[in-house]
């Protein structure tokens, strides 16, 4: 979970890696993982199955990762990743295969994405 805190909302960009930490030697991995955030309220704000599944959204998740300092998920991978936009408040991601037998090791990663600086 996080904690937005202040007055301001803040943008995220919320991962859940399986196939791409492959890359990195981790076996049994969730093979297509989907990543959902919660509001205070326990109802979804967001969520995602495979981070290019919409190329225009995956092109901004993708210049974002670079600019806070994410390593890149491979193209055409099943790994989810979206950004949120979210006033202060907490939040939870839940991480679950896209089919519900589906189990294996995930990484969870939430950055705030700091605004542009003039």
């Amino acid at each position: 979970g996080i904690v937005i805190s202040g007055n301001e909302p803040a943008t995220l960009l919320i991962r859940a890696v399986g196939p791409g930490l492959e890359a990195f030697g981790v076996t049994g991995v969730l093979e297509d993982p989907v990543a959902t955030l919660f509001g205070t309220d326990g109802l979804p704000i967001a969520s995602n199955n495979n981070w290019q599944a919409d190329p225009a959204e995956g092109r901004f998740v993708k210049i974002t990762a670079d600019q806070v300092g994410a390593f890149a998920l491979p193209d055409g991978s099943a790994d989810a990743a979206f950004l949120a936009r979210v006033p202060p408040g907490s939040y939870t991601v839940v991480v679950r295969g896209a089919l519900e037998s589906q189990t294996g090791n995930a990484l969870v990663e939430i950055y705030q994405v700091n605004p542009p600086q003039n």
